[in-house]
């Protein structure tokens, strides 16, 4: 399966806490996997 990029900024309060999100996972998760599992997270309540 390809994938397409997806550009995003982040204003540095979002991007804090989008980083205290991660830290608080327990696991060692890159930025952009975070943003996938939060959005995952978000349409399956849909």
């Amino acid at each position: 399966m390809g994938s397409t990029l997806v550009g995003v900024r982040f204003p540095p309060d979002e991007l804090a806490a989008l980083d205290g999100w991660i830290d608080a996972q327990g696991d060692s998760l890159s930025r952009p996997e975070a943003v996938r599992r939060i959005v995952a997270k978000a349409i399956a309540r849909l």
